[in-house]
C-alpha cells in the first residue's frame, strides 16, 4: 500500500513538473496555522516547503522552512518581509543579529541576513546561525508560539507566528522529500 501511494504521489509531482515554467507552489495542504508545498522552478523540484505567516497592521511577513531535495533532513530557515514600498537600491547585507523565543523557553540568540534587489517589494531574510539547533527544534515542535527579534541598525522589528500545525507541515513536507528521493532512477545517480 504505502509502495502504490509513493508512486502516486511521484506520478503526481511529474504530471505538475511537465506543466511547470516557473517558479510555482504545488501540492498545497493546509495544517491548521501552517501550509506545505513543493515548490518547483522551471519543471524541476526547487524545494519541499513549510510555512506561515505574520500580519499586523501594515506588517506582512512570511516564516518559511525549506527542504532541498538533496538535504532532506536539513530545514533552511528564512522569511519574506513585504516592504512599504519598493527598495531603491538593491541591499545585500552582512550578519545582523536578532533573537529567537518560543513560548517562555530560554532565548536563543541568532544571526541572519538580508537581501532585497531594487524595485522589489520584498526583503528575504535568510537565518544563518542559531544557538542550541537541537533543542530549538524541540521547543517549536512542543511549543505554542514563536517569537523573533530581528535589529537593523537602531530599528528593531518583533514578530509572533502560531505553531499550531507546524509540526504536521514539517513532517509532511520531510515526507515528501524523502519519498522524492526514494524513487530516483538508475540514471539519476551517473548525473
Amino acid at each position: 500500500m504505502k509502495k502504490s501511494i509513493r508512486i502516486t504521489f511521484l506520478l503526481l509531482i511529474q504530471a505538475v513538473l511537465l506543466q511547470a515554467v516557473q517558479a510555482k507552489s504545488i501540492l498545497k495542504e493546509t495544517h491548521q496555522n501552517w501550509d506545505s508545498r513543493v515548490i518547483v522552478n522551471n519543471g524541476q523540484v526547487e524545494v519541499f516547503r513549510a510555512l506561515t505567516t505574520y500580519a499586523k497592521d501594515d506588517d506582512y511577513v512570511v516564516l518559511v522552512f525549506d527542504r532541498s531535495p538533496q538535504e532532506c533532513d536539513t530545514q533552511f530557515i528564512s522569511m519574506n518581509v513585504v516592504l512599504p514600498d519598493p527598495a531603491r537600491t538593491t541591499y545585500d547585507s552582512k550578519a545582523f543579529f536578532g533573537a529567537l523565543r518560543v513560548d517562555r523557553k530560554p532565548l536563543h540568540r541568532i544571526n541572519y541576513t538580508m537581501r532585497v534587489e531594487a524595485g522589489q517589494e520584498v526583503a528575504f531574510l535568510s537565518l544563518t546561525n542559531f544557538e542550541n539547533q537541537e533543542s530549538i527544534l524541540d521547543e517549536l515542535v512542543n511549543g505554542y508560539t514563536v517569537r523573533f527579534k530581528l535589529s537593523v541598525g537602531s530599528d528593531e522589528l518583533f514578530l509572533n507566528f502560531s505553531l499550531l500545525g507546524f509540526t504536521a507541515a514539517s513532517r509532511r513536507s520531510l515526507k515528501m522529500c524523502l519519498a522524492f528521493n526514494r524513487e530516483k532512477s538508475d540514471r539519476d545517480y551517473f548525473r
